[in-house]
C-alpha cells in the first residue's frame, strides 16, 4: 500500500428499529466484523491484534433510540469505487444497520463537525403522566428552534418496526403514528455529550417514563 492508493471513505448509515437496543461499542464491532466480511481492501491497524481503522464521526446515540445521519470512516489499501465500495458493505452489515451513502474524502480533510442535532420526539399512546407538548420550555442556550409537528416522509424514514417481521405496518404512514403515538415533534438541541439524551436537559422534565417515548435523530446541522 502507497499513499497514492491509500483512500478514506466516509459512510453515512442509520441505526433503524432493530437495532435500537446496541451500545456504542456495539454497533463500533458491528462495523469492525462488516469491514472484515465484506471482501474489500480494508486498511488495519498494526501491532498485536491488528483491526479495522475505523473512526466514528457522529456524537453516540443514546442506549434505545435511533438515528439515520450516523457517519464513520475507514480506510482502503487500493482505490475502489464509492459504488462497488458501499454495495460490499451493505450486504455484510448486521439487521437496523443500513448505510445509504457513502463518498471518498479528500487527502488532508478534517471531518465535519456538528453544531447541532435534529431529532424527532415521539411518544407512544397511553404514556402514564401528563405528556410534554409544544411549546416545549428549553433554556435558551441550549439552542432549541421551536417544535413542530413530524411530516410523514421523515416519521416514515425514521421506521418504526423491524422490518424482518410480516406484522410490520401496512397502509398510510398517519394511520399507523396517530394508531400508536400521541405526538411527533421535530426538535433540535446543540451538538456535545451532555445533549444526547435530549428528555434529560427539557424544563420541565418529561413526567413519563422512559419507555413511553424515545427519539429518533434525524439530521446533523451546521448551527
Amino acid at each position: 500500500m502507497t499513499d497514492e492508493t491509500r483512500t478514506t471513505i466516509e459512510v453515512l448509515f442509520g441505526k433503524k428499529w432493530e437495532a435500537r437496543l446496541l451500545s456504542h461499542l456495539d454497533v463500533m464491532r458491528a462495523l469492525s466484523r462488516a469491514l472484515r466480511r465484506s471482501g474489500l481492501p480494508i486498511y488495519f491497524t498494526e501491532g498485536f491484534n491488528p483491526k479495522p481503522k475505523v473512526s466514528y464521526l457522529t456524537q453516540p446515540l443514546a442506549l434505545g433510540h435511533t438515528s439515520e445521519c450516523e457517519r464513520f470512516r475507514f480506510m482502503l489499501e487500493e482505490k475502489k469505487s464509492v459504488e462497488e465500495t458501499l454495495r460490499a458493505l451493505a450486504a455484510k452489515m448486521p439487521p437496523g444497520l443500513e448505510p445509504s451513502a457513502a463518498r471518498i474524502a479528500l487527502e488532508g480533510e478534517k471531518p465535519a463537525v456538528a453544531k447541532g442535532m435534529a431529532y424527532i420526539f415521539f411518544l407512544r399512546k397511553g404514556a402514564r403522566g401528563n405528556a410534554p407538548q409544544p411549546p416545549f420550555s428549553m433554556p435558551e442556550e441550549f439552542g432549541w428552534m421551536s417544535p413542530r409537528e413530524a411530516t410523514p416522509s421523515e416519521i416514515a424514514a425514521a421506521r418504526l418496526f423491524d422490518s424482518r417481521e410480516t406484522t410490520a405496518p401496512r397502509g398510510p404512514v398517519e394511520d399507523f403514528i396517530s394508531g400508536s403515538f400521541e405526538s411527533a415533534f421535530v426538535i433540535k438541541t446543540a451538538a456535545g455529550s451532555e445533549f444526547r439524551r435530549p428528555d434529560k436537559i427539557m424544563i420541565p422534565a418529561p413526567p413519563v417514563v422512559k419507555e413511553d417515548f424515545f427519539f429518533h435523530r434525524l439530521r446533523e446541522t451546521a448551527e
